[in-house]
């Protein structure tokens, strides 16, 4: 029940607000921003640990020492976190609704389905 947004030039309004409504009371945002700050600190430490792999293990932090093992040489999928207003723009697209679910396979952090079930009320599986 899309409502409110520009998409190719045609105006869609949210029955009843109900996404300005989570993303006005700072949920989304708030989640959005430690979600990032600790995938930004994981990235480095994965860093470090394949710049040590490579070199040695001298002068290598604990930090980077303890994920040193997990880090995945030629890694073809790479984590990258998605944005809440990607997900506030995807569900109007596919115009979700509480009576669907929605099936997000790689869901990385399961931010997608979090604010997918917040702003939609919908059903969210993530694996």
């Amino acid at each position: 029940m899309m409502t409110s947004e520009k998409v190719a030039g045609e105006e869609l309004q949210m029955q009843k607000g109900s996404q300005d409504d989570v993303a006005s009371n700072g949920f989304v945002t708030t989640l959005e921003e430690r979600l990032q700050q600790r995938s930004d600190e994981m990235e480095e430490l994965h860093m470090e640990a394949a710049i040590n792999a490579a070199i040695g293990d001298e002068g290598v932090s604990e930090e980077a020492q303890a994920v040193d093992d997990a880090v995945v040489p030629n890694c073809l999928s790479p984590y990258v976190p998605t944005k809440a207003a990607h997900i506030r723009a995807l569900l109007q697209f596919a115009d979700v609704t509480g009576a669907d679910t929605m099936l997000d396979i790689g869901c990385g952090d399961g931010r997608v389905c979090i604010v997918a079930s917040k702003l939609s009320g919908c059903k969210s599986i993530g694996l």
